[in-house]
């Protein structure tokens, strides 16, 4: 039981020089092209916090000015009443 059939040697895979120098450079040019495109998501996700800041400004002004406007037809329809 727990016998492990055949032999379960490691394989270890050799590279050459220019098979590293060919990885390495194919690696450093995937680091480059995702820090750009990280970069650009950077900017973008910035642009939109601002976007997204400013119309929680607008919400909260339209907000007040419904509030005053309801605010001054109770107080009309209050006169108009008595």
């Amino acid at each position: 039981m727990g016998r492990i059939i055949g032999k379960t040697t490691p394989k270890i895979k050799l590279y050459t020089n220019e098979e590293v120098s060919l990885l390495t450079k194919d690696l450093t040019s995937k680091i480059e092209e995702l820090t750009l495109e990280n970069i650009s998501l950077k900017d973008e996700k910035d642009m939109l916090v601002e976007a997204n800041n400013n119309l929680n400004g607008q919400v909260i002004d339209l907000t007040s000015k419904i509030e005053e406007l309801g605010k001054s037809s109770k107080k009309n329809s209050n006169k108009e009443n008595e």
